[in-house]
């Protein structure tokens, strides 16, 4: 392994780095956390490095203990560059409790990480599950405040033998940006832990960051417990995720999956979330068990001041599988000051709320959407039977072909719906188990029935809305 420590700028460029052990290497002044086993190939603190365009290959953190890094760990480096290299088939630790990085650690540091093949790394590998936690398969960041673009991370995988978060990217604090990468085939975890799943498949993060056209595609969260965010999980504050394509990721193979492109969750009062702009295609909040939101799960657990926007995207194609699956397009849960606005939501599956399923949310403002040919309905709304209501403003949208209803309010969910068309559903707009609607202004078409149950319209006309294609 190579060692670059202190006020010096070294530069790496065109070597091949492989069968480094850091088993006994721990940084100098590190935090406490850090242990032997940071830096298999290379090791770098407190300098300038530059490493360009070198191969750096089957390194190991650490065997046996916890392990950052297994192919290179930046400790607080104050400037310089990590590009243009290969770092492939590295292990930050094998059989034990923790391995973090398994290509790369970087840590306390903002230096730019761009134009790389991060490839086949593996943060925990080894056999078991306890209470083992493998983190950011091709690359992890600790308080980390610079820009990773124009990456390649593919086939990495962040625990064989827990639980695990990240398969491509662990993000666990700073302000970072992630910026057109590709992101495919990486996997959060692999094994059969005990009910200990796994979360973020392509990328999972814990601060407040922007992930910015990238191309996430064809991730797993877990193959066999329960997963989330098959492509991205997220949560903090400030954070924004535009102009992606998030197609063909998989919450979880075999059990309860939630979000099979993106899982979002507000941990705290004053976060934010946007989501903008961006393709979400042809993911599975599941592929065998039961799924919540094929396309997209959030959870607003209930915090207070957490505004979030869901605007300009394209959510298609996406499933929530098995009987109790829910939201194949969009799941919302417990969401405040909820924003949905001018996205197409088309050609999602699943039992209930092809389109959307709203839960335990108020306020939600759902406005200048098309929703259509989603299975088996546009929208389901339900609340709680003792508090937790669904308050929601549905305006300007536009309800096609969504199978049996378009708008279905359930258990204490109270709907307003204003100057919207809906066209072609057995019930255009249904109420039941305590649920109202109350619409005006609506053009219906081609629909059995216009209202059922507890739903109402006034000033609405009946014509043809004269779509062209």
């Amino acid at each position: 392994m190579i060692v670059g420590d202190g006020e010096i700028t070294p530069t790496l460029e065109g070597l091949t780095i492989t069968g480094g052990d850091a088993s006994d290497q721990r940084p100098q002044g590190a935090s406490f956390w850090l242990s032997n086993g940071s830096g298999g190939g290379i090791y770098v603190s407190f300098s300038r490095p530059t490493i360009v365009s070198c191969v750096i290959t089957d390194n190991v953190g650490h065997r046996g203990s916890g392990g950052y890094g297994g192919g290179l760990l930046a400790y607080e480096t104050s400037s310089g560059m990590i590009s243009g290299n290969t770092i492939a088939s590295n292990t930050a630790s094998t059989d034990s409790m923790l391995g973090q990085g398994g290509g790369l650690y970087v840590h306390l540091t903002g230096i730019p990480i761009q134009n790389n093949h991060v490839l086949s790394n593996t943060a925990l590998a080894g056999e078991g599950a306890g209470f083992a936690s493998g983190t950011g398969g091709g690359l992890y960041l600790y308080q980390y405040n610079g820009t990773v673009a124009g990456n390649t991370f593919q086939g990495n995988t962040a625990s064989t033998r827990g639980s695990g978060g990240g398969g491509a990217v662990y993000i666990w604090s700073g302000a970072a940006t992630l910026r057109d990468n590709l992101i495919q085939y990486n996997v959060a975890q692999t094994t059969l832990a005990g009910g200990r799943g796994g979360a973020g498949g392509g990328v999972l993060a814990l601060a407040g960051w922007k992930l910015e056209a990238n191309r996430i595609l064809s991730n797993t969260a877990s193959l066999h417990n329960e997963g989330s965010g098959g492509g991205v999980c997220l949560a903090g504050s400030s954070t924004d995720l535009v102009g992606n394509t998030i197609q063909g990721n998989v919450a979880s193979e075999e059990a309860a999956g939630y979000g099979g492109g993106i899982y979002s969750s507000a941990w705290s009062d004053g976060s934010s979330l946007l989501v903008e702009s961006n393709l979400v295609t042809g993911n599975w909040a599941s592929v065998s068990g039961t799924g919540a939101g094929g396309g997209f799960y959030y959870d607003g657990g209930g915090v207070s001041q957490a505004p979030f926007t869901l605007r300009y995207n394209v959510l298609e194609g996406n499933h929530a599988p098995g009987e109790g699956g829910r939201g194949g397009g969009f799941y919302a849960y417990s969401a405040e000051d909820a924003v949905v606005d001018a996205n197409t939501i088309s050609g999602n599956t699943s039992a209930e709320g092809g389109g959307l399923y709203i839960r335990f949310s108020d306020p939600v403002t759902l406005t200048n959407n098309v929703i259509a040919g989603n299975s088996s309905s546009g929208l389901w709304a339900e609340g709680g039977t003792a508090g937790s209501p669904v308050v929601a403003a549905l305006g300007n949208n536009t309800w096609v072909d969504n199978g049996d209803v378009a708008v279905r309010a359930d258990v204490n969910s109270f709907l307003t719906l204003f100057n919207s068309i809906v066209v072609s559903h057995t019930d255009g707009l249904a109420a039941a188990s305590g649920g109202i609607i109350t619409a005006s202004h609506t053009l219906f078409h081609g629909n059995d029935a216009l209202t059922s149950g507890a739903a109402s319209s006034g000033n609405e006309i009946e014509a043809d809305p004269m779509f062209v294609s």
